[in-house]
C-alpha cells in the first residue's frame, strides 16, 4: 500500500533536514540540508561526538578557522555517501552581513570538499538571504558556485535571489506561521496557513525564473508538507519523514493549476540597496524573522565552536543537554 511519503516522492524531490547522516539508511531522499543548529543537535549523541573527536585528533595542528569548516564539511561528506543528490553546507552566520567574508567562506568550504575528494557539482553553498548574502550569491553564481539561499520570508528576498541567479531558495513555511500565531492569528484549514500560502504564491511569482528551484523548509506538521506537494523541493525533518510513512493522505495538486496569477516578465531590481531595504522593511513579519533567524544561527554556531574547541567535547555537550 502506498503511503504519503511514496506519493510525495512522485511529485517533488525530497531532502532531509538533518546532519544525522546515519538516519539516511532509513530514509530514501535525494538531497540533504544542514545548518549550525542541526549540527549542534546531533552532538548530543555520543556517536557523533566520537566522530568529531577523531577528526580533531587527526588535525590537531589546524588553526580554528580551518578546523571548524573541516568538521562541518566532514558531516557533508558522510551525508554525500548516502544520497544521490546534493548537500547544502552553510557559511558561518557570523558573516551574514558581509559580502566579502561570505564569498571567501564559500570558497573555503568548496576547497575543503575538494580536498576530501568530493564532486563540487554536488555541493550547494547555503547563505542567509540578507542584502549582503544575496550580493555574495550573485558573485558566486557568476563563477559557477551554486547557492541555496536560506531564511526566505518575503517576495522581495525571493525575487532578489532569483535575479542573482541562485540555484535554490528556501522559504521557511513553519516560521512564517509561527509569527502570525504569536500575533494572535489562527486558521482551521492548512490552505489558510500563511506559510503555506506564501510558498504557493512564490511558485507563481518566480514562474519565469527557470534556473531557480524553490525548496520548502521549516515544516511544523505533515499537513503543511502535503499542501506543498508538487513544489520543486521539500526539505523535511527525520521525524516528519517517519510521520509521512505512517499515513496515507491524498495529494491535492490543484494549487498548481492557476489559483494564483503567474507573474509575467517581472523584474524586481531588488539588488539596489535602497529598494531592497524599503521593500523588506514594509514586511514586518519578514524583517522580524530574518533578524531572529540569523541571531539563532549565530548563537548555535558559537555554541558549536565552543564545544569543538573544548578540551573535553563529551563533557561540554553533556553540559548543554
Amino acid at each position: 500500500m502506498e503511503n504519503s511519503l511514496i506519493k510525495l516522492k512522485q511529485k517533488s524531490k525530497l531532502a532531509i533536514d538533518s546532519c544525522d547522516y546515519l538516519l539516511l539508511n532509513d530514509h530514501e531522499v535525494t538531497d540533504a540540508t544542514t545548518n549550525p543548529s542541526l549540527i549542534l543537535k546531533v552532538l548530543k549523541q555520543s556517536r557523533y561526538r566520537q566522530f568529531v573527536q577523531e577528526i580533531k585528533a587527526r588535525n590537531s595542528t589546524l588553526p580554528r578557522e580551518q578546523l571548524i569548516p573541516l568538521l562541518i564539511v566532514n558531516f557533508g561528506k558522510e551525508i554525500l555517501k548516502r544520497i544521490p543528490g546534493r548537500v547544502s553546507t552553510e557559511v558561518s552566520p557570523q558573516v551574514a552581513y558581509n559580502v566579502k567574508q561570505t564569498v571567501e567562506e564559500a570558497y573555503r568550504i568548496r576547497e575543503t570538499y575538494l580536498s576530501l575528494g568530493e564532486n563540487l557539482e554536488r555541493i550547494l553553498i547555503k547563505i542567509p538571504a540578507t542584502y549582503e548574502g544575496i550580493k555574495a550569491a550573485s558573485e558566486l553564481e557568476k563563477d559557477g558556485v551554486r547557492c541555496n539561499m536560506t531564511l526566505i520570508f518575503s517576495e522581495v528576498q525571493s525575487l532578489a535571489c532569483a535575479d542573482a541567479g541562485a540555484a535554490v531558495i528556501s522559504p521557511f513555511v513553519g516560521r512564517v506561521g509561527d509569527w502570525y500565531k504569536k500575533c494572535g492569528r489562527s486558521w482551521g484549514l492548512v490552505e489558510e496557513d500563511p506559510g503555506v500560502r506564501f510558498v504557493q504564491k512564490l511558485k507563481f511569482t518566480l514562474a519565469n525564473y527557470d534556473n531557480t528551484e524553490i525548496m520548502g523548509a521549516s515544516f511544523r506538521n505533515i499537513d503543511q508538507i502535503i499542501a506543498l506537494a508538487g513544489l520543486d523541493l521539500l526539505t523535511i525533518s527525520p521525524e516528519l519523514l517517519d510521520g509521512l510513512k505512517s499515513v496515507d493522505k491524498s495529494l491535492d495538486l490543484s494549487w498548481l493549476d492557476g489559483s494564483h496569477t503567474p507573474v509575467k516578465n517581472k523584474t524586481s531590481n531588488t539588488l539596489d540597496r535602497k529598494n531592497f531595504d524599503e521593500l523588506l522593511a514594509g514586511d514586518v513579519m519578514a524583517t522580524d524573522k530574518l533578524v531572529e533567524g540569523i541571531k539563532l544561527f549565530q548563537e548555535d554556531s558559537q555554541k558549536f565552536e565552543r564545544m569543538i574547541l573544548s578540551d573535553d567535547l563529551g563533557k561540554a555537550c553533556a553540559a548543554k543537554t
